[in-house]
């Protein structure tokens, strides 16, 4: 570990914050925090600064450093408890959450993973992939690790169009954790690949396609019957026809 001489430069104004995302592209970290919390105080003293996070916070987020002094923006985000980390758009649109006390292996685990999804819905899947495989080589211990291998068959398979980046991230997971819900998600794309273009225009309209009836019916038929006989044979990209 580096202890870095200089420490995150954080932003203390919403606007201001949200007006440096517009310009850069970039998402904004916001960090909710309180002088009184012991591990709010712990992250700024053993987490922020180090140069690994550092180095990853500067370069890929608008860092903004949220106290109860900032009710405001504690209500827009319906934050109840302290120290709580969340990414978004500058237009308040989320992409990960997380509450309680993160180490530094925890924390750049949920930066990549937010990271990955940032660009995946900004049509930038190649940014995402990179993102997503460097948290699974990085932070191979993460429990970040199911998401991550989740979201890494995504991001190949939309770089790629083969659709045996499925079948990968569905093996490596029931494999490793079959008891994740992560598991049972990349299962569902394995048997059922058409579902991918519905899971992927409920995420464009802000829906949750896990909660569809469409998905329920099709994780307890991929449980029971898995995948169709010749599912994956030849190499058809799915949403045209043409091959890979």
């Amino acid at each position: 570990m580096t202890i870095a001489h200089v420490k995150i430069e954080w932003y203390s104004s919403l606007d201001k914050a949200s007006a440096e995302a517009r310009r850069s592209g970039k998402p904004v970290l916001l960090f909710f925090c309180s002088e009184t919390c012991f591990f709010c105080n712990q992250m700024d003293m053993a987490v922020y600064a180090r140069q690994d996070v550092i180095d990853l916070v500067q370069s890929e987020f608008v860092p903004l450093y949220i106290t109860p002094g900032m009710p405001e923006i504690f209500r827009t985000y319906t934050v109840g408890e302290v120290p709580l980390l969340i990414v978004a758009e500058e237009n308040g649109t989320e992409y990960e959450r997380s509450v309680g006390f993160l180490d530094a292996q925890e924390l750049m685990a949920f930066c990549l993973l937010a990271l990955g999804k940032f660009y995946y819905d900004h049509d930038k899947a190649e940014i995402a992939k990179r993102h997503a495989e460097r948290l699974i080589k990085d932070f191979p211990y993460s429990r970040r690790i199911p998401e991550g291998v989740f979201w890494q068959g995504v991001t190949r398979y939309q770089v790629t169009h083969d659709r045996r980046h499925f079948r990968e991230a569905f093996e490596t997971l029931a494999g490793n954790h079959p008891d994740s819900i992560w598991t049972v998600r990349a299962r569902i794309f394995y048997c059922y690949p058409t579902s991918f273009i519905e899971w992927k225009n409920d995420r464009k309209n802000r829906l949750d396609y896990w909660k569809s009836r469409d998905a329920f019916l099709k994780s307890f038929a991929g449980y029971f019957f898995g995948p169709s006989v010749g599912q994956f044979s030849g190499s058809r990209e799915i949403e045209g026809g043409n091959k890979d």
